[in-house]
């Protein structure tokens, strides 16, 4: 892991069956540790892939994810009007 890996939103219900909220707080921890970007959240009520939430709630989980993709692509393509995803041809050093 190096501080060049990309920003990480890690949402983890705190009724997961399968994963232990545990394993969002060490990668947290190991992120924030190699100077990676990374938010941790508990979903309340939520089993592992949303299970358990209501529509609403889930909705809610998704605009937040949205909302971080949002963020930390603008400042990713910062300065790039004419390619705003950033994409290199081929041709391109």
């Amino acid at each position: 892991m190096t501080p060049a890996a990309p920003p990480f939103l890690l949402l983890h219900g705190t009724e997961d069956e399968l994963v232990p909220c545990a394993q969002s707080d060490r990668l947290a921890t190991a992120l924030r540790a190699a100077g990676v970007p990374a938010e941790r959240v508990r979903v309340p009520g939520a089993n592992h892939l949303w299970l358990g939430l209501a529509q609403e709630e889930v909705e809610r989980v998704f605009t937040r994810t949205a909302g971080f993709v949002t963020r930390h692509c603008a400042r990713e393509t910062e300065g790039q009007e004419d390619n705003p995803l950033g994409i290199r041809s081929s041709e391109e050093p």
